[in-house]
């Protein structure tokens, strides 16, 4: 079996909803590894006894979801691109947003893979059509999906990100591929890392889950 065909599988079994065809004929791997990733926050929140469900930029309840192919505006109307909504009992409730554009500390743009951050900041971002601040991201994920072996320069771009974002404690690089270097570097900055992360390798996509269900933990302590 393929890696899209299990990518497809996962992503199906866990999100529970219907897919936007495109999503199985016209999306690259890459872009199918962030909506792998995706899920994954999912079912971490999920584990952590979050209700989550579906909404697309104009407040409606989507019948297919619809997931930018590119970074954009979280604001952008242009198609009815889909988030999803976290909300833990008596907590402020949350987003989950796949290829947005986030402001840095210098108000530089950054292209984001994976955000969660507060919905009342996702909602004045549609209102005033602004982008998304580093401040009220929860967690950005970086996702690299290579066929050959990780490349230490995304790892060095992946710390300058994070760096940026300040949000560094809650800030993930996941990759299907691995790199030795690129490992040592990531640890010996005290960076969130991940790789080898595939369908077939339970224990490092459970691992994973279990950091980001530690971020939540967290967030549901401090609020």
């Amino acid at each position: 079996m393929s890696i899209n065909t299990r990518l497809i599988q996962d992503i199906s079994q866990q999100l529970k909803q219907t897919l936007h065809p495109e999503i199985q004929t016209e999306t690259e791997l890459s872009e199918l590894y962030n909506f792998y990733v995706f899920c994954i926050i999912i079912k971490a929140a999920r584990n952590e006894g979050a209700l989550v469900y579906y909404k697309d930029v104009l407040k409606r309840n989507p019948e297919q979801l619809v997931f930018r192919r590119r970074a954009g505006q979280i604001y952008d109307p242009s198609k009815p691109y889909t988030h999803a909504v976290i909300e833990f009992q008596d907590k402020p409730p949350l987003e989950i947003h796949m290829g947005v554009k986030i402001h840095g500390r210098l108000r530089v743009l950054y292209d984001c893979d994976l955000c969660v951050l507060y919905k009342m900041e996702a909602d004045s971002c549609r209102a005033n059509q602004r982008q998304p601040r580093a401040s009220r991201i929860l967690m950005a994920v970086d996702c690299q999906y290579y066929t050959s072996q990780l490349k230490f320069e995304l790892a060095q771009a992946f710390i300058a990100f994070s760096s940026e974002l300040r949000v560094a404690g809650n800030c993930y690089f996941v990759s299907n591929s691995a790199s030795d270097s690129a490992a040592k570097l990531l640890a010996s900055r005290k960076r969130k890392w991940e790789y080898d992360i595939f369908p077939r390798a339970t224990n490092n996509v459970n691992r994973l889950m279990y950091e980001f269900q530690t971020s939540f933990k967290d967030f549901k302590a401090r609020n």
